[in-house]
């Protein structure tokens, strides 16, 4: 789920270790995975109900479509500045476009894509900061 002020997400997908996904740029649960498929079958993590107060259908992907999100003690090497990546929107579930800005320990300065504030600048825990192929203008 999104907050109000973050900017248009990107259609990506991204998958994590424990279980945790994002597809269409939303972090989700894998709810079942069936041996001879190759698709999951996964569940947002913020479902937003419909009129009758009911969870969405699980969505499902293929694993193609999923990325890594490292684990908080996995070791991940320096991004260059100006880096088109795919972040966490802070106080969201939401990954969205940005650039690199700097960086420090283990968080990352970013200027979101789309944002109203132009010049906006926002930290990320480093591991939410995804360096992917799709993220390049």
């Amino acid at each position: 789920m999104k907050a109000s002020s973050a900017p248009s997400p990107t259609s990506s997908a991204t998958a994590s270790n424990a279980g945790k996904f994002a597809l269409r740029s939303a972090n989700l649960l894998v709810t079942s995975h069936p041996k001879r498929s190759s698709r999951y079958e996964i569940q947002d993590i913020e479902p937003e109900l419909d009129e009758d107060g009911r969870e969405p259908s699980p969505y499902r992907a293929s694993v193609q479509s999923l990325i890594v999100i490292p684990s908080a003690t996995a070791p991940l090497p320096d991004l260059p500045r100006g880096k088109q990546v795919l972040a966490l929107y802070p106080q969201t579930t939401t990954f969205y476009k940005a650039e690199l800005v700097g960086m420090r320990k283990d968080h990352c300065r970013l200027r979101f894509e789309g944002e109203d504030e132009k010049d906006k600048e926002q930290d990320v825990e480093r591991r939410y900061v995804l360096d992917v192929a799709g993220a390049a203008k």
